[in-house]
């Protein structure tokens, strides 16, 4: 069993095998993790969908060593395998960067007016049925927004090697923007080779570029 599937059915267990139980008020990494995975829960609808599964990732991830070791020994979710500590470290990678946070700050940089600001922050929290719906009901400004972000995204990576290799070895971004993407690609997934994906960056705003009257406000 992978560590996704044992920390699945040990959360399932644990008010089963720890009612009654009484715990000491001081805190420990493994209550703290515990208490992550239930708040990551909540805000993702009670269900631990792709994007709850990556905030947790991150979580784990930024945590000390030590506190990681600890949770490893007291929640039943057994060590880390070599493979588990790369992605972890791959993870801390990416969270450093601010990769994920993109976007976060776009009602500020596009001065957004308050009805699509509230869209926005609705599709940042939304699963993926959530995303679906609210790309139907506004589906130029969701549009233009995610091109924003991914254009700002893109221009990271450009500037970030190690990013784009932490990105292209567990797939959350599956074709290569840059040459050494593609030689990373080419070495790690030699039947998967995929010509780097056009970079359509724009450095200084991150607007994006249409035909159309973007609805994104200029800056």
């Amino acid at each position: 069993k992978n560590r996704q599937t044992r920390l699945i059915e040990w959360n399932g267990r644990r008010d089963e095998i720890f009612e009654g139980v009484e715990f000491e008020a001081d805190e420990t990494p493994a209550t703290r993790y515990y208490a992550e995975i239930d708040r990551v829960k909540q805000e993702h609808n009670g269900i631990l969908d792709f994007r709850a599964w990556q905030e947790l990732d991150s979580w784990i991830a930024a945590q000390p060593p030590e506190d990681q070791a600890f949770v490893s020994r007291n929640t039943g979710i057994g060590d880390y395998s070599e493979q588990e500590q790369a992605y972890y470290a791959d993870v801390g990678t990416i969270s450093d960067s601010g990769y994920w946070d993109i976007g976060e700050n776009f009602v500020d940089r596009f001065s957004l007016p308050r009805e699509a600001a509230e869209v926005w922050e609705q599709f940042q929290r939304a699963g993926d049925q959530g995303q679906r719906n609210l790309r139907q009901q506004f589906g130029d400004l969701i549009r233009d927004l995610v091109r924003a972000r991914t254009n700002l995204r893109n221009a990271l990576i450009v500037e970030n090697p190690s990013l784009e290799t932490a990105l292209l070895r567990w797939e959350f971004i599956t074709a290569p923007r840059t040459a050494s993407g593609q030689q990373f690609v080419r070495t790690a997934f030699p039947r998967q080779e995929t010509a780097p994906a056009p970079a359509r960056v724009r450095r200084s705003s991150g607007a994006p570029a249409t035909r159309r009257r973007s609805l994104v406000p200029q800056r």
